[in-house]
């Protein structure tokens, strides 16, 4: 059986177990629309760290998010080309 390579190699020690509520993968899209449209990686950074309690379980997430390689958070910016 041939094994699929993972598209981003430094993601493979993620917990595949995890799951993800349909409300949490809402509230998380919103949140990186709303950290993508801020001009910088450093303001993103303290943007996610102004995050009030409420969103505790999801900045783990948008960390990683938002550390993957510029090009990326660029797909996932722009969304892929169909």
């Amino acid at each position: 059986m041939t094994r699929i390579a993972e598209p981003w190699p430094h993601l493979a020690h993620r917990d595949r177990s995890a799951t993800t509520s349909p409300v949490e993968l809402l509230a998380l899209s919103r949140l990186l629309d709303e950290a993508l449209d801020l001009p910088s990686v450093d303001a993103r950074m303290a943007w996610l760290h102004s995050l009030g309690l409420q969103h505790g379980p999801l900045k783990a997430q948008l960390a990683r998010l938002l550390s993957l390689p510029p090009e990326a958070v660029a797909l996932i910016d722009r969304g892929p080309t169909l």
